[in-house]
């Protein structure tokens, strides 16, 4: 958990403009633009905000490989060099498939509530 706050991936988005606006797309995307109980907006709107950070990590774990510069064959911190970007992309799947999972979790919870009674 702390690991996931020192890089900036734990708790809610940001409030900017931008992700705001993804975030509302999405969620109507998931009830199907149509208009739902206030409990299903909410599940749609939880599942679209880990789909986005499901998006961002992935972003990040992209620009982590294309930063990660081999080292010289002959340099003495090549091993160490490896253990660190590979440290850091794994904690970065770590957290994706966490996001993922939750946003996988939300869904199934939004069918549910849209379910018919006794179904």
């Amino acid at each position: 958990a702390l690991n996931a706050l020192k890089h900036g991936f734990s708790g809610r988005l940001g409030c900017d403009a931008e992700t705001r606006k993804k975030v509302d797309a999405l969620a109507e995307a998931f009830t199907g633009g149509e208009k739902d109980t206030p409990q299903a907006m909410a599940l749609a709107r939880k599942a679209a905000e880990f789909q986005v950070m499901a998006l961002r990590l992935k972003e990040t774990r992209r620009r982590a490989w294309a930063d990660a510069k081999p080292a010289a064959p002959t340099s003495v911190s090549a091993p160490a060099d490896i253990e660190f970007v590979s440290g850091r992309l794994s904690k970065l799947v770590r957290y994706e498939r966490h996001a993922a999972n939750m946003r996988d979790t939300a869904l199934r919870q939004l069918e549910r509530a849209r379910a018919p009674a006794g179904r």
